[in-house]
């Protein structure tokens, strides 16, 4: 199945580090899901990984160890209308995959596989780096990672049935059974009261 190719980006950072465990995939569309895969050498290795579900107006984390500094993705849309392409060809599956594609294996039909070409992206050097994907008309809004949402946005994302989102959410309430309060004793409590009686202690 060949997807009508059309998309939007805006990248922040570029170049290049080795671990991606702080990058980030996001989705600036408002109402339709996306589906990623992504794809990276290990020596004369490919590695192709999916399906990542993005919710609209969310962003998911990428953690793999990246050689060179480079990794690829493809994407789609909800419906099919867009997707998210380059020039290198790597194997996927209909379902959650994970394929290692040796020197000689190149033909992905031949092992029970489907072909789409991913797009290279260089990675961040200085950490933290967000692919926005978004349509061809523009963001339809601004899409943040689980862990700088608004309580109000994890309810809401939750009660969607959104697992991330409830598991961000029990994260920072663990947080926050776990901070000691320390409450002052009532004799470290400054308050305002008037002198009292001088005792004599300066009296001749």
């Amino acid at each position: 199945m060949r997807f009508w190719i059309g998309f939007g980006l805006l990248l922040l950072g570029l170049p290049s580090l080795t671990w991606a465990r702080d990058f980030h995939f996001c989705s600036n569309y408002s109402l339709q899901k996306l589906y990623l895969a992504y794809g990276y050498q290990k020596g004369s290795t490919w590695v192709s990984q999916g399906w990542f579900v993005i919710y609209p107006g969310r962003c998911v984390p990428m953690e793999a160890q990246i050689e060179q500094g480079k990794f690829y993705y493809f994407a789609y849309t909800e419906f099919k209308d867009h997707s998210f392409e380059g020039d290198q060809p790597l194997c996927v599956a209909a379902k959650p995959f994970t394929i290692t594609t040796n020197p000689g294996q190149e033909d992905c039909e031949a092992r029970g596989h489907y072909t789409r070409n991913f797009k290279a992206f260089d990675l961040d050097p200085s950490g933290e780096t967000r692919l926005f994907l978004e349509p061809v008309t523009g963001p339809e809004l601004k899409a943040v990672p689980y862990a700088e949402a608004t309580p109000i946005q994890l309810k809401e994302w939750a009660d969607k049935n959104d697992r991330a989102a409830q598991n961000e959410l029990n994260r920072r309430k663990a947080e926050d059974k776990d901070k000691i309060i320390v409450k002052p004793k009532s004799e470290d409590i400054l308050e305002e009261a008037p002198p009292e009686q001088d005792k004599g202690a300066f009296t001749p």
